[in-house]
This record gives structure tokens, C-alpha cells and sequence, in this order.
């Protein structure tokens, strides 16, 4: 069994983000996955996951990310959620749209400012 918890994981997940998104091109979820596999991102993930770090588990950690923007999106989100901060950031700072059953991400357009929590 893994472990690893999303108050570790998300800010590396969100700096791999910023990376690599730009406003224009939309970011596949596969694509955040390998980067992550061929970077500093992954050691850093690596030393907080209890076992050998796989693309299946990097997937898990992108995926629940995901889930946690999709609970604050439409208001599910506690207030007391430990990774509230983390995600109110990727939800101001990222438009997101869904491609079969994972999502794409891009940088939130200029023009469109930062989204409001």
C-alpha cells in the first residue's frame, strides 16, 4: 500500500503547473504525469511516498487533485480542509476542462485575471 498525504503532494503537483501550462495550449493529464516522471519534481514526490514511485501512483496524485478543484468548484470543499490554501491557488491560477475521464489544465487568461474563491 501507498501513502503519501495531499498537503505534501499538491504544492509540488501545482509548481510542476506553473511550470508547464501556458494560457493558450491546454496541458493533458498524461503530460503532467511524465513531466513529473522526467524531472526534479519527481524525487521530490518520491521522498514523501512510502513506496517506489510508479506512473500509476503519480496519476493517483494528479487525479485527486483534480478532485479536490472539482469539491471547491461547486462549493463541497470544508472550509477546514487542510489543503484548502493549496487548492484555492490551483483554482484561481488554473481553468481546467475534461478529455474522456481526466482533465486538462491551462493557465487562467490574462484577461480573466485571477478567478475569485
Amino acid at each position: 500500500m501507498t501513502f503519501w498525504k495531499q498537503i505534501d503532494v499538491f504544492p509540488i503537483i501545482t509548481n510542476c503547473l506553473i511550470e508547464i501550462t501556458d494560457s493558450e495550449k491546454w496541458t493533458a493529464h498524461d503530460k503532467i504525469v511524465n513531466h513529473i516522471f522526467k524531472s526534479e519534481y519527481k524525487e521530490q514526490l518520491q521522498n514523501i511516498c512510502s513506496t517506489a514511485l510508479t506512473r500509476k501512483i503519480v496519476s493517483n496524485m494528479v487525479a485527486w487533485l483534480s478532485q479536490k478543484y472539482t469539491d471547491y468548484e461547486s462549493g463541497d470543499l470544508s472550509e477546514n480542509y487542510y489543503a484548502l490554501k493549496i487548492v484555492e491557488k490551483v483554482y484561481t491560477h488554473f481553468e481546467r476542462k475534461k478529455e474522456c475521464t481526466l482533465y486538462s489544465y491551462r493557465k487562467t487568461p490574462v484577461n480573466q485575471k485571477e478567478r475569485e474563491p
